[in-house]
């Protein structure tokens, strides 16, 4: 949304959120294969972008921010007080790892060999989408939306399709992360996480591969190597929390990468 669309969004780490309650309850609660969990791990996050981008796409500015922060909070608020569903601040214990094959990937290396296989595949499909015909549509609809419209294009519709596609994106990170820690609670869809996210793209600019890979450098790894010097646990949470600030300043400002951040038209 925010490259593409050109919108601040505040509500991706809800879609984030969906896809790891979507696999902790599919697998932990039901016993379903990790797999089928995915599947409705992907499909209820886009489902749930469709309905972030029905809520937001008549908004622009400081109204559209508003609005992705309010599905945001109310997400969380969900996860937090539905205990029937999501045990709560208890959060769900025991989610399987994934397995393949008869093999489970229960070795940390076959973990990270599967996060960064799903990694790729993602921003071999980003990059894609940019260079296709449709990304050319994503980038008219975001700098003359007007012009978009009167040759034909539905911006509305568009736009609606970049949310669904975020949503595909962030329940593929949250069914990663569910698996890897097998433990999901209302945190893992709290504002932080679309902080981190929305700082990530800050970084990363219009491009793809590398600025998203410096964006993880900087905001996600470059913290958690203070570990190595000395510092403890809640340094690295001082560290990364003035790099959020500093990063959305900057945003703010619209003198990092040159980067256009408007509203929904």
């Amino acid at each position: 949304m925010v490259r593409s669309a050109g919108a601040i969004s505040l509500g991706q780490g809800a879609l984030l959120g969906i896809g790891a309650y979507a696999i902790a309850i599919g697998s932990a609660e039901f016993g379903l294969p990790y797999w089928v969990s995915l599947v409705s791990a992907v499909g209820l996050s886009s489902l749930a972008g469709l309905v972030l981008a029905h809520l937001s796409i008549r908004l622009q500015g400081d109204y559209l921010v508003i609005s992705t922060l309010s599905f945001q909070l109310v997400l969380y608020e969900i996860a937090l007080n539905f205990t029937g569903l999501t045990n709560g601040p208890m959060g769900i214990v025991g989610v399987p790892r994934p397995e393949l094959l008869g093999m489970s990937f229960e070795s940390e290396s076959w973990l990270l060999g599967f996060a960064l296989v799903v990694a790729i595949a993602a921003l071999a499909v980003a990059s894609t989408v940019q260079r296709s015909p449709f990304g050319s549509v994503l980038v008219a609809v975001r700098e003359q939306p007007t012009i978009a419209t009167a040759t034909g294009y539905s911006v509305r519709s568009i736009k609606a399709q970049v949310c669904a596609l975020g949503g595909v994106f962030a329940g593929m990170g949250g069914a990663v992360i569910a698996g890897a820690t097998r433990f999901v609670d209302p945190s893992v869809m709290a504002l932080g996480e679309s902080l981190l996210i929305l700082s990530i793209i800050v970084l990363a600019g219009n491009r793809v591969i590398i600025g998203t890979l410096f964006g993880v450098a900087i905001v996600v790894i470059a913290p958690e190597l203070l570990r190595f010097v000395g510092f403890s646990a809640p340094a690295v949470g001082y560290a990364r929390g003035i790099t959020y600030g500093l990063l959305l300043t900057l945003a703010a400002r619209g003198s990092l990468f040159s980067a256009r951040f408007t509203g929904w038209h």
